[in-house]
């Protein structure tokens, strides 16, 4: 049956060896367009980088605000493969560029954001979403020391809530969100206050293995917008 299957678009071996056929393609109908494929040492293929012209040149009337997430490829060889993304200004989602690595580690996300900083330069106006992986964390700071850093929050509000004990976990996750979008920071430490009081095994977590001023809109140094998740970018990981 596999065999069967595999017939019908393709063997992966196949589509691998057009690859270089299909990137050129690319650059001739999307001007402007980066793509880059990295080989290991056996020159065999590592990682792969698509950014298409249009997406790139229409990056400047979008909000400066880029989420970034990773999922699983289900195939023989493996891999990830990577997505980041911005948002217009009417909140829709914007691609930016896309990726295929051999794993989520410091040396492939390193790779990763030095091709985007090839097509978005670095700035202080600029905001990177994303789960709390240390060695992404590690690489936006490094190829990108002067952007921001904010963490999912939706991801984050997952962890906190396993540490609500006998409580509702689903209400604990609602008020940890709610936490993080107060606009002034009377508002956020009233509400802290009581949400102490609730939940406070919650709130020591929180206290002690996550920063504020990367979660919670009132604190965070620059303008996220509504940006505060990255489950766009979850959503189109469905497609693969």
């Amino acid at each position: 049956m596999s065999n069967h299957v595999s017939g019908i678009p393709g063997s992966p071996e196949e589509s691998y060896k057009m690859m270089y056929s299909y990137l050129y393609m690319l650059k001739q109908v999307n001007p402007g367009t980066k793509t880059c494929v990295k080989l290991d040492d056996a020159s065999k293929f590592k990682y792969l980088f698509i950014a298409l012209g249009a997406c790139i040149e229409g990056f400047a009337f979008m909000r400066k605000v880029i989420a970034v997430d990773a999922t699983s490829l289900k195939n023989r060889y493996g891999g990830v493969l990577v997505f980041a993304e911005a948002q217009d200004p009417n909140g829709q989602s914007y691609p930016l560029a896309f990726a295929v690595l051999d794993s989520e580690n410091l040396t492939s996300w390193t790779w990763f954001f030095e091709m985007l900083k090839s097509v978005i330069p670095d700035s202080s106006e600029l905001v990177f979403m994303s789960e709390r992986n240390q060695s992404l964390i590690f690489a936006i700071g490094s190829v990108f020391p002067e952007a921001h850093h904010g963490h999912c929050l939706w991801h984050l509000k997952e962890k906190v809530k396993w540490h609500a004990g006998n409580v509702n976990k689903v209400i604990v996750g609602h008020r940890f969100m709610e936490l993080g979008r107060y606009y002034t920071v009377d508002d956020f430490n009233s509400a802290y206050d009581s949400f102490e009081k609730r939940y406070p095994a919650v709130y020591k977590y929180v206290q002690e293995h996550t920063e504020k001023d990367k979660w919670a809109r009132v604190f965070f140094p620059r303008d996220r917008y509504n940006f505060d998740t990255i489950n766009s970018v979850e959503s189109m990981k469905s497609v693969f």
